[in-house]
């Protein structure tokens, strides 16, 4: 596997933790988001190299960063009304829609073998919803709604796909600099929503439980997006999509040791299907010769 493939895989094993810490955190959602925009926009801006975004380039980050904020309020949104591992799979939807959204927009050419083997990895993913088994209450304490949370899942995938098809057509090579200006960007329309709501509202959650949620953020959402942004420009679409499944296998494991979800009798099936269609990508394609 090449330094892009593992640094996706780790990516998305890194990212699928993150479930776990709004299930167990007792913050409210404005100051989560508040605290995992800015942690991650200090320090992707204090280790780039490039401190300034290019005027041609600025529709592009404005677009970065509302997208972002829709995907980060979608994401802790659906994982506080569902399993982890529903919510996660809901999200591993994307994939498929990477293939879909950067053949549109970005014109990058996909096989239809590759489209075919990528919807069967999709069915997998929708298996695992079909009996997601139990979901963890959040130390919130906020009433579960798992139609709600299925909504905010698909609308958390396809944000997922545009932030990635954005980048792919930036092709920013420094990690750092596509971590800085996606969440600065992002904080900026998240300030902006608020002033129009009339300021913050309904603050919730401890100094201390805010200091770990802000540790959690530094430690394992910068370092899984970064790695995440590492590969964006240097894999092909359909690897890195298919690689991303990691994370939502792996999200099922961790719910299962950190929250006691157990997940339900066609996990396994759906499973199967995605690390078989994985499998498939792996196979040499037939040449047109041959």
């Amino acid at each position: 596997m090449s330094l892009a493939g593992a640094a996706i895989v780790s990516a998305e094993t890194i990212l699928s933790l993150t479930p776990i810490a709004i299930k167990k955190t007792a913050v409210d959602p404005t100051s989560a988001m508040w605290s995992r925009l800015l942690t991650s926009a200090v320090l992707g801006y204090g280790l780039t190299g490039e401190h300034s975004v290019p005027s041609k380039e600025w529709g592009q980050a404005a677009a970065l960063g509302y997208t972002n904020l829709l995907h980060v309020a979608s994401s802790y949104e659906s994982f506080r009304h569902l399993p982890a591992g529903q919510a996660m799979s809901l999200l591993y939807t994307y994939p498929f829609w990477n293939l879909i959204l950067v053949s549109i927009f970005n014109h990058e050419a996909i096989a239809m073998r590759d489209y075919g083997i990528m919807a069967i990895a999709t069915v997998g993913s929708i298996l695992l919803n079909l009996d997601p088994g139990h979901a963890a209450t959040t130390t919130i304490g906020r009433e579960i709604n798992p139609g709600w949370g299925v909504f905010m899942g698909l609308i958390m995938a396809l944000t997922e796909s545009g932030m990635h098809t954005l980048l792919k057509g930036l092709n920013w090579l420094d990690a750092a600099k596509s971590v800085w200006v996606v969440n600065s960007s992002a904080a900026v329309w998240l300030a902006g929503a608020l002033l129009l709501q009339g300021g913050m509202r309904d603050m919730t959650g401890s100094v201390w439980d805010n200091l770990l949620l802000t540790a959690f953020h530094a430690v394992t959402m910068f370092s899984g997006y970064w790695l995440r942004y590492f590969a964006v420009p240097r894999l092909s679409t359909v690897t890195y999509s298919i690689l991303s499944y990691a994370g939502m296998l792996a999200s099922y494991l961790f719910g299962y040791l950190f929250l006691k979800e157990k997940p339900g009798w066609m996990t396994l099936l759906g499973t199967l299907i995605i690390v078989g269609a994985g499998l498939a990508l792996t196979l040499p394609k037939q040449s047109a010769t041959s």
